[in-house]
């Protein structure tokens, strides 16, 4: 991502706006072709959060310029149900109620 031209206040793109999430909604976007992550590891991404109301991103991994380390289990519960099952190299969205 070029630095100069930040995600945040932006609109994500592909994202139908919707008023309410009551279940938490795992799609891929791209199936990877890594190993898959398991429940409670610690992995390397990129993110980008957007309100589900219109899209609005309010922070990306992209505007800092670097993916973050964590371990699941040291997440919101919704990554933490999220991501595993997903392929390393993959891009999946997480659409999380509050």
């Amino acid at each position: 991502m070029n630095p100069s031209t930040p995600l945040e206040g932006t609109k994500l793109t592909g994202l139908d706006p919707v008023a309410t999430v009551t279940d938490l909604q795992i799609i891929d976007t791209v199936e990877g072709t890594g190993d898959v992550v398991s429940e409670g590891a610690t992995i390397t991404a990129h993110y980008t959060g957007a309100l589900c109301a219109d899209g609005t991103i309010f922070q990306s991994s992209h505007d800092f310029g670097d993916a973050i380390t964590f371990p699941l289990n040291g997440v919101i519960e919704g990554w933490q149900k999220g991501v595993p099952g997903m392929k390393v190299d993959g891009t999946r969205r997480l659409v999380i109620p509050a």
